[in-house]
């Protein structure tokens, strides 16, 4: 938010410019008591307080982009609820399976009030690209459906910020809600150790 305090300056130009006073009136003030039948005239101040939508966005992304010695790039660290899309859903297999394990992953999403990307062109890319380019737009989560993912019924979930990774149920995935979906991750150690489907 922006705050001009412009004093009478404004009204004193447009005073001389149109040749006609600006001012207001007020009760001239004797000691504690207003006296009605005495008022005074004066130039307002002008307070110029300017918020808008654009100034709002600047600030928010401003301070999301995010400088990490581990990645060659910056990435958008903005909340997922401010995040274009919550959830990437990123095909690793051009077969049939897989693309239509994608399709239900977002359709029962997109049904559950999340923002979710999904490109069955993003598996001409390799996993590392697609990853970048949605850290880089501010998408809190990305879930990528392998060649095993159909057999297993289950997918991986990468978290943005920490880059963590964990393999989890396709139904548990769907049984989330937008409020309570990071709790996926991090998994417990002791499960990343064993490689273990998070049940």
């Amino acid at each position: 938010m922006g705050v001009a305090n412009r004093g009478d300056y404004d009204l004193r130009c447009l005073t001389q410019g149109t040749k006609k006073e600006q001012y207001a009136e007020r009760h001239k003030l004797h000691s504690l008591s207003p006296v009605e039948d005495e008022l005074e005239r004066f130039t307002p101040y002008v307070i110029e307080p300017s918020v808008g939508l654009d100034r709002l966005m600047y600030a928010i992304l401003t301070d999301s982009i995010t400088k990490d010695s581990s990645r060659k790039y910056n990435y958008l660290k903005l909340p997922s609820s401010l995040s274009p899309y919550m959830v990437a859903i990123l095909p690793m297999a051009h077969d049939e399976e897989t693309i239509d394990l994608c399709e239900t992953l977002w359709s029962k999403l997109v049904a559950r009030d999340f923002r979710v990307h999904y490109d069955p062109s993003d598996a001409n890319r390799k996993v590392g690209k697609s990853f970048r380019v949605q850290d880089q737009i501010g998408t809190a989560f990305c879930i990528t459906v392998d060649s095993e993912s159909v057999a297993e019924q289950a997918v991986t979930v990468r978290e943005r910020d920490s880059k963590e990774q964990v393999r989890v149920r396709v139904s548990q995935v769907l049984s989330r809600a937008p409020s309570d979906f990071d709790e996926l991750v991090p998994l417990p150690v002791a499960a990343e150790v064993s490689g273990k489907v998070e049940e």
